[in-house]
């Protein structure tokens, strides 16, 4: 019976080595199988199963070794890899390479299986990769090749696996690292697959593996706290095996744990990384072990340098109180006597009807710049502090997004991180607490997609709503502010940027104040703390959960089934239409829904935005402790009439509505902040707990109903028990010392922790970057000077092409330098919208503390004006000065472009200084149009100087026009020697001459280029100035 060769060649595929046959045949009868050892095994002719790949050549040389079969017992895979049924090759995994896979490789992960093997004590990874295998990424772009085509790789650092990550960390236990030597450094890697739910463990030494371990039916886990952040995976099962020979499994006599890991190690295994950079390894008999030999109970390791974690880690809780704010305009009273308080993890609303104050309220807690006068107090758990420290520790996100359109929605709360984290937080660490922030938002799905202009095809509005979240709660503030966070959202929106915001509150202990118009009673029910305004006045202030008891005992509950909220709004906007009467029919309603109805509308809720909808595991918020939701307020319209009995008997008592001695106790970070602003003599401070507060009702137009409201609450227990707190918690922090009332246990004094942003120079570099990403992302208005000045240029060329010495010559010249300054100049006026679109984004950064005026305006006009005023006029004077036929020689053609460049410079200076003065970008168009046109008019071609009046020739002077025109004609006219014919004869005129008769000063070229750099200089000058003391946030 006859095999083919290559028959035998596939029987030989799993064969080290292959030595020469002296036949192209075989007879089966010679076909041999060798056993682990080695010998010969005779095979039955004929009874050969052409499958089997354990066949071997008889007659094998001495010199040759049995060929490595993973099938066969004798030739296991290390790192407990499967083993291919039809080559008996081992399937090494990641980092792994040779026959039994025991061999670290080099290169780069995203080299896939074409890496090379480790031939030395140590590898040398490819750039952005490290690791004793170089299986650790540490940079996003290398990660582009591990990802489907078109998407951008992302290089997770923080520890979480996302789909697969891979780890390397160092043993920091004290007896292991004295028993190696300094010269044997312990140290682990680790790698985890998400999809398969396993772990693999390898223990190093010099970077010498020691032995390894396989995990499964593992579960990943990250628990963000306000103090802490935690990693873990715990796998059920665990198999480990040595590495003979090695350290620690008998190498040099060493101690040999082999039978140990294979007989005891059985789990279940821990793997947890908390946020202060320490992680442990634990599996009950190896703690055993560990605690036996070294006096540890577990492998303790360092892997990362959290410092997103550490910036968790160091927030304080903040318990907002205020008291007795008051806000005055023109005289105009807008705010009176309003006070309350929001503890970590609440999360307050201050509602009312429109023109009731609440914006105001909300501008005035989080200390933007107010127009009016502001009085009262504000604490930050019962203490004061500047307005720089209070500024770094709250966030504040404006009813109406701006956001850059060009930017992707990582690259927008990346530029906030970069700008506003402390400047001692490194790139990596900025970058990772970027992730975790539109993690806990639910955006990191669309982490790429542009944020989109309007009318563009972009995000949602609702997404949009929660990237201007992003961009504040990724510096950790520990308070947040936000103004009307649902205003143009549909419900299910709504209620999704408001269950985001109530998670952020509770689970990571921030204390979050916002506005809300009218919200669905789903919404509603979500807030712990509620504040009532009707005409500035202050109708309630406290517990949303107490309110219905307290409008009851005024004699106005909220009717069975009603939205609490739109009840509210009634309530304090039709009070003359509102009797004492809990009736319905008494009562306005939105079109007569009823509770039936209201219950049909709203009885199923949105889903959660926690879900992970991103299809991004690793970064599902589910891992995050949550919180158990309030049901909806009408999800039964009977559930009213039940509450109102059962909270009406546990109503507290007077003394009691607000535990003030629990509040301080059960907060025992409590330090504060306080506002310190002058007191007007027209208006007093105090609250009032009697009488009208309303001089007679003057200032309320819906007449005693509503004093009474106001009335009942001032008289009301509930406002007795927020002041009593607020008072007891800046009576205790403002105690001596040596006092039986405990001061704050923050020894420097301070109640919240601040940090040094970003420098000067890296706000430079940062902003531009962001800059020039938003012009080359946008080309269309470069793309258009450019191709104006190339195709003008050719036009003109053509026009004047090769100007005579006479002249006629004289003239054209004349005209090409005019029409390049009146084009130059006009086309600046490309500024103003520019500035326009920026203009509420530079405002709102600027208040958000993003950056200081200079940086930006730098930034603004170094890599934003410069290039669309440079190049242009560069472009276009070198197709016109060869084509026109200008003056040779090199000196003369660089005085020609420094003309240019300066005019061109001192027209953008000037439009952008009207551009900044005047807000209104119609306004600023006229006002630079107009600017152009006068100093045309002065700029020595359409007025002869000569003839200007003596008592106007002044106004020249004001003309950059005139400079650069009287500068080029100077350069182009002074040497050069016209012809003139007349009556057949030949007249030489010197150029000098003309340039004197039509006024001009032949010897004016430096002092016209100097003058135009002042004009310029000037111009920039006093439109920095203009954004610095100017363009500022005022409410």
């Amino acid at each position: 019976m006859k095999f083919s060769w290559s028959l035998s060649v596939a029987l030989l595929t799993t064969a080290h080595s292959v030595w020469a046959l002296k036949d192209n045949t075989l007879n089966s009868a010679s076909l041999l199988a060798l056993d682990f050892a080695g010998n010969d095994l005779m095979l039955p002719t004929g009874s050969m199963s052409l499958a089997n790949p354990l066949l071997a050549i008889a007659n094998r040389p001495d010199d040759c070794p049995p060929c490595f079969n993973c099938l066969l017992d004798a030739f296991p895979c290390s790192h407990f890899a499967p083993c291919n049924a039809y080559d008996g090759r081992c399937s090494c995994p990641p980092g792994f390479a040779g026959d039994n896979c025991s061999v670290p490789v080099c290169g780069a992960l995203s080299d896939g299986k074409d890496r090379p093997q480790r031939d030395s004590e140590t590898c040398k990874c490819k750039d952005g990769w490290s690791g004793i295998n170089c299986n650790v990424c540490e940079s996003d772009n290398v990660c582009d090749s591990l990802v489907s085509s078109g998407k951008n790789g992302t290089c997770y650092q923080g520890g979480l696996t996302v789909f697969e990550n891979f780890q390397q960390c160092d043993v920091t236990n004290r007896k292991i690292l004295d028993t190696l030597g300094p010269d044997l450094p312990p140290a682990i890697t680790f790698s985890c697959n998400q999809q398969n739910k396993t772990c693999d463990f390898q223990f190093w030494v010099a970077e010498e593996e020691s032995f390894y371990c396989h995990l499964d039916e593992c579960a990943f886990a990250q628990d963000v706290k306000y103090d802490d952040t935690t990693t873990s995976y715990k796998c059920k099962n665990i198999k480990c095996s040595c590495i003979p020979d090695r350290m620690l499994c008998g190498k040099d006599g060493s101690v040999n744990i082999d039978d140990f890991l294979e007989e005891e190690i059985a789990g279940p295994a821990d793997f947890v990384c908390s946020g202060d950079n320490k992680c442990v390894f634990q599996e009950p008999a190896m703690n055993e072990l560990i605690m036996t030999m070294f006096g540890d109970p577990a492998i303790y390791l360092s892997c990362r340098n959290d410092e997103a974690a550490k910036l968790m880690a160091e927030h304080i809780p903040a318990t907002l109180m205020f008291k007795d704010m008051r806000y005055v305009v023109g005289g105009k009273e807008v705010l009176r006597d309003v006070s309350g308080l929001v503890k970590p993890g609440q999360v307050m609303a201050i509602m009312g009807a429109s023109g009731a104050g609440k914006t105001s309220l909300l501008d005035i807690l989080a200390r933007r710049h107010k127009s009016g006068t502001v009085h009262g107090n504000i604490y930050v758990n019962g203490r004061t502090v500047s307005h720089s420290e209070y500024k770094r520790v709250v966030g504040y996100v404006d009813q109406e997004d701006t956001l850059m359109s060009t930017l992707t929605v990582y690259e927008t709360i990346l530029y906030s991180a970069l700008l506003r984290l402390p400047r001692d937080m490194s790139y990596d660490a900025k970058r990772f607490r970027v992730m975790e922030t539109m993690s806990e938002l639910g955006i990191l799905g669309i982490k790429d997609m542009k944020i989109g202009a309007s009318g563009q095809r972009s995000i949602s509005g609702g997404e949009k709503r929660r990237v201007s979240i992003a961009c504040e709660l990724v510096t950790s503030p520990s308070i947040l502010f936000l103004d009307e966070p649902t205003s143009g959202l549909d419900s299910y929106n709504a209620y999704n940027v408001v269950e985001c915001l109530v998670t952020l509150a509770r689970n990571y202990n921030r204390t979050v104040v916002c506005t809300i118009h009218q919200p669905r009673s789903n919404i509603f029910a979500l807030f712990d703390q509620l504040i009532l305004m009707a005409k500035g006045n202050l109708v309630y202030s406290g517990e949303t959960r107490n309110l219905n008891t307290h409008l009851k005992s005024l004699g106005h509950p909220c009717p069975e089934g009603f939205n609490m909220a739109d009840y509210m709004l009634d309530l304090t906007m039709y009070t003359g239409k509102t009797s004492k009467s809990s009736s319905r029919s008494t009562l306005p309603t939105r079109g007569g829904v009823q509770a039936e109805q209201e219950e049909e509308l709203y009885g199923t809720e949105p889903s959660s935005s926690h879900d992970n909808s991103n299809g991004i595991a690793g970064f599902s918020t589910t891992t995050s402790p949550t919180f158990t939701r309030a049901p909806s307020i009408i999800d039964d319209s009977l559930q009213w009439e039940s509450e109102l009995a059962s909270r009406e008997q546990d109503r507290p008592k007077p003394n009691g509505a607000l535990n003030t001695t629990g509040a301080r106790s059960g907060h025992a970070h409590d330090t504060a902040i306080g506002i310190d602003h002058p007191s007007s003599s027209g208006a007093s401070n105090s609250s009032t707990h009697g009488g009208s507060p309303l001089d007679g009702g003057s200032s309320v137009d819906n007449g005693a109903h509503l004093r009474s409201l106001v009335d009942g609450f001032k008289q009301s227990h509930i406002l007795l028990g927020v002041e009593q707190a607020i008072d007891f918690a800046v009576q205790g922090n403002q105690a001596d010392d040596g006092t039986s009332t405990p001061r704050s246990i923050y020894s420097n004094g301070k109640a919240v922790s601040t940090y040094l942003r970003a420098t000067r120079w890296s706000q430079f570099k940062i902003l531009a970057d962001r800059t020039l990403k938003n012009i080359y992302r946008d080309p269309m208005l470069m793309l258009s000077h450019f191709v104006m000045s190339i195709f003008l240029g050719l036009l003109c060329g053509a026009l004047f092409y090769k100007v005579t010495n006479d002249i006629p010559g004289f003239q054209n010249r004349m005209g090409v330098f005019f029409f390049m300054c009146a084009l130059f100049g006009f086309s600046c006026l490309s500024i103003l919208p520019s500035f326009a679109h920026e203009r509420i984004l530079f405002v709102r950064e600027r208040a958000n503390g993003y950056y200081a005026p200079l940086t930006y305006f730098s930034t603004k006009v170094l890599f934003d004006i410069v290039p669309l005023r440079v190049v242009p006029p560069m472009l276009m004077g070198l197709i016109i000065y060869n084509m026109v036929g200008l003056v040779e020689g090199w000196t003369e053609f660089g005085k020609f472009f420094l003309v240019l460049v300066l005019f061109n410079l001192t027209a953008a200076g000037v439009c952008l200084m009207i551009g900044i003065i005047f807000e209104e970008v119609g306004v600023a168009n006229l006002m630079s149009s107009l600017v152009m046109l006068f100093s045309m008019l002065f700029g020595g071609l359409l007025l002869n100087k000569e003839s200007i009046p003596a008592n106007l020739s002044w106004l020249q002077k004001l003309s950059f026009f005139n400079y650069a025109f009287e500068a080029l004609l100077v350069n182009e006219i002074t040497f050069l020697q016209l012809i003139q014919k007349e009556y057949g004869l030949e007249i030489d005129v010197p150029g000098a001459i003309i340039l004197s008769t039509f006024g001009f000063n032949s010897g004016a070229y430096w002092k016209d280029v100097q003058s135009l750099g002042i004009m310029g200089l000037c111009f920039f000058l006093v439109a920095f100035i203009w954004l610095q003391f100017r363009v500022n946030e005022r409410r």
